[in-house]
């Protein structure tokens, strides 16, 4: 990342990338593409190419939204804020699309096995003997403050990592992961 840029720097490319400028956009690619790449190889398991493809339809949907982000005046670290929020939704999408392939793949009277168990799990939650199903529909009830820490502990983030994602002290992060886990425990207790 170029240590030089000012903060009006980065707001002049940005007002000029969202009137179409290409090369005041070339600017903020080039800014943000190193931690962009290196989030998204995170999250993709480290696989090149899926992390090349996720980077490239994140810096889209940027490219599409700075008309907005300029008009609010964002700064680098909100831009950098929505980079990574795109790449971990474009990831999303690329994982719900892959498992629709291959589950569709199956002949209509055989049904994919629900009892593979989770390989890789966080802190105290190993000894539950969970299926992914049953871990996700738990995510999904958690409250939305827990569930988007736990989504990026479950993707591999440490607790810096999510703390300057999500713009919210290591602290805080570190006390609803542990709240989350807590409430995950019950959750999967009742299935």
């Amino acid at each position: 990342m170029d240590t030089e840029c000012t903060a009006a720097q980065f707001r002049e490319w940005l007002g000029a990338a969202a009137a179409g400028d290409r090369d005041a956009f070339g600017e903020i690619v080039d800014l943000l593409l190193k931690d962009a790449y290196r989030f998204a190889a995170r999250l993709a398991g480290c696989k090149q190419q899926d992390a090349e493809d996720v980077v490239h339809d994140a810096f889209l949907r940027l490219w599409n939204n700075l008309p907005t982000l300029a008009a609010k005046n964002s700064a680098l670290a909100g831009v950098r804020a929505y980079l990574r929020k795109s790449i971990r939704s474009v990831s999303c999408d690329n994982a719900r699309r892959a498992v629709r392939r291959k589950t569709s793949n199956f002949p209509e009277d055989c049904e994919p096995s629900g009892d593979k168990r989770i390989e890789q799990r966080s802190d105290g939650i190993a000894e539950m003997p969970a299926t992914v199903a049953n871990l996700r529909k738990a995510i999904a009830r958690l409250p939305a403050y827990q569930r988007e820490v736990m989504e990026l502990v479950f993707a591999g983030l440490g607790l810096r990592e999510i703390a300057e994602e999500l713009n919210i002290p290591s602290g805080t992060v570190s006390s609803r992961k542990s709240r989350g886990l807590i409430t995950l425990r019950a959750l999967l207790a009742e299935e």
